[in-house]
């Protein structure tokens, strides 16, 4: 019976092996429907051979009966889940059935599972390159190359013809632009250029940013509404020639799904900040700082047809015409802001603060210059209401306010145990007590702004080093206090264990000993070390501090006399 047997699946074998030979010349003829019908009489006779499978796959994709073809190539991997065949087949049936997410899928899994020895696997000669475009599946090409940083992406068209004729053929990985440095030099951005990578990116075209572009004019947002990039969420384009009247007709016709629009240092006027709020339902950021056109008019409710309702962060830094009266129109527009940076512009009051505590969700708040009192509402009142409301607060600036006391901090900081940043600069009547309360209850605070405050002495600042958050702490800037010596050097290098940036510009008390213990035991994670106008630290001391600090370091270092 054992003979019998051995001997029937030897025949069987031998027959199917000639069915698949017999299919393999009728393939070549373009004969399908016999391959098909050849291949189906081998699986019957050997149901665990994965060529049989492999060729039958094949044969039903080119009849077009996809699923067919899914079936026998999923088979194949039941039968052996180390087989590279059976994962590139089946990932590639799940292609032309438009499913790329499946075929992704698979084909990590097949990573997962493969052998290098596999009978199907075929290793590339040690002594030649192993080109990816050559060997790789486009959804795994795709995927490996958006992954790259745009700066590469640019460069990795240099690779070779292959590489630069693919890359630059696939919209799918021009849809993010950004020309921020260090890929470019801001004055050599134009019109040209960015006429080349938006066509690149055509209609799937995401984000463009741009940053600081004085050569780019209408020129370039006349090519983005002739692609068109109607599909466009980010556009940054600041510091450009772009007049008004075509921001305006380029928000009109393709800007309906922006969600992030900074035209900073700009021209644009009420009317066109009218258009982008009652166009741009979508919009969530909006940068319009050193925009010196727009008024305080310009977020009127009573005039402004407002659709933007998802608008949370507002950047008019430095807006000339706009006044502190704005915070009331905010507080009907957008009262779910999450950012707001209005430091610079003219008319905040106390009241302007006081008015803030409807923004429970904020997050980030820069403001700077002096807050008379309203209304018999004393700076001390507002901090209170301000800080008791708006509780999830990360960031504070407040610059140059002259009438800022140790108790407005307390109120800041006892409410706001969330704060990250805290930037109170030139701010002459704080003391030591606002850098114990700092230490006492800013447990995550990450980045410190002191700059010149004439009562805040080592102490204070060694109190916040030692608290908890002295381990957390990035950045330290204490430019222009006398009042700072070694002593706070010393112990910054203690105890700071995440500092990247100090600044001890006209610190005269500080010395070469302080930065050399300094940098000694901060010298693996410090990036910026400032020491402008420190004349008691000598040429000897920066040099040891620039060598302990190697490439990945800056001293920042120039003497030009005593103040």
């Amino acid at each position: 019976m054992y003979k019998r047997g051995n001997e029937t699946q030897e025949i069987n074998q031998k027959y199917a092996l000639q069915c698949f030979n017999e299919a393999k010349d009728a393939l070549k003829n373009n004969e399908l429907a016999k391959a098909q019908e050849l291949l189906t009489k081998a699986i019957n006779l050997v149901p665990t051979c994965i060529p049989f499978y492999d060729y039958r796959a094949s044969t039903l994709e080119k009849l077009g009966q996809l699923d067919d073809a899914l079936r026998d190539a999923l088979s194949m991997i039941k039968l052996d889940k180390t087989a590279v065949k059976a994962y590139l087949r089946t990932g590639k049936v799940y292609r032309l059935l438009n499913q790329a997410d499946k075929a992704i899928k698979i084909y990590n899994i097949g990573l997962s599972h493969v052998k290098i020895k596999d009978q199907y696997y075929k290793k590339s000669d040690s002594s030649k390159t192993c080109d990816m475009m050559r060997f790789l599946p486009p959804e795994l090409r795709d995927d490996v190359l958006k992954r790259l940083p745009f700066a590469s992406l640019c460069k990795a068209t240099a690779v070779s013809k292959t590489w630069r004729n693919y890359i630059l053929s696939s919209e799918v990985l021009w849809r993010d632009i950004n020309f921020e440095r260090p890929l470019r030099n801001t004055n050599a951005l134009d019109d040209q250029t960015i006429r080349v990578y938006a066509k690149r990116g055509g209609r799937r075209l995401r984000k463009l940013i741009c940053g600081d572009s004085p050569k780019v004019t209408d020129k370039a947002l006349l090519a983005l509404r002739e692609i068109p990039c109607d599909r466009l969420q980010c556009i940054i384009l600041s510091d450009s020639n772009i007049s008004d009247e075509n921001i305006r007709a380029f928000v009109k016709t393709i800007g309906l799904n922006l969600n992030t629009i900074d035209f900073s240092k700009s021209d644009i006027t009420n009317m066109t900040l009218s258009v982008i709020l009652s166009r741009c339902r979508h919009l969530e950021s909006l940068n319009l700082s050193f925009c010196n056109s727009l008024t305080t008019e310009a977020f009127n409710p009573a005039i402004v047809d407002n659709k933007a309702s998802k608008l949370n962060d507002i950047n008019l830094q430095c807006c000339d015409q706009v006044m502190g009266n704005v915070i009331d129109y905010f507080n009907i527009l957008f009262p779910k802001l999450v950012r707001l940076d209005l430091a610079g512009i003219s008319g905040l009051t106390t009241k302007s603060l006081d008015n803030m505590k409807n923004f429970v969700s904020l997050k980030f708040l820069r403001i700077r210059g002096d807050l008379p009192t309203e209304e018999y509402l004393t700076l001390d009142d507002a901090f209170e209401t301000f800080a008791r409301n708006c509780i999830h607060l990360c960031t504070f600036s407040l610059n140059e306010c002259q009438s800022l006391t140790d108790s407005c901090i307390r109120k800041l900081v006892q409410s706001c145990s969330k704060l990250k940043e805290l930037d109170i600069m030139s701010n002459n009547y704080l003391t030591d007590v606002t850098m114990q309360l700092i230490g006492n209850y800013c447990k995550q605070l990450r980045v410190l702004y002191i700059g010149k405050s004439p009562g805040i002495t080592d102490a204070g600042v060694i109190n916040v080093i030692k608290s908890d958050c002295g381990p957390l702490l990035e950045v330290i800037d204490l430019r222009r206090n006398s009042n700072i010596t070694d002593e706070t050097l010393k112990e910054m290098g203690s105890h700071c264990r995440s500092l990247r940036e100090v600044n001890f510009t006209w610190c005269k008390n500080v010395t070469g000993s302080g930065v050399g213990a300094l940098v000694r035991q901060c010298g693996s994670t410090l990036k910026h070390l400032v020491l402008q106008e420190c004349y008691n630290v000598a040429p000897d001391a920066i040099e040891y501090a620039r060598k302990i600090l190697g490439k990945n370091g800056i001293v920042s270092y120039e003497f030009r006399g005593k103040f």
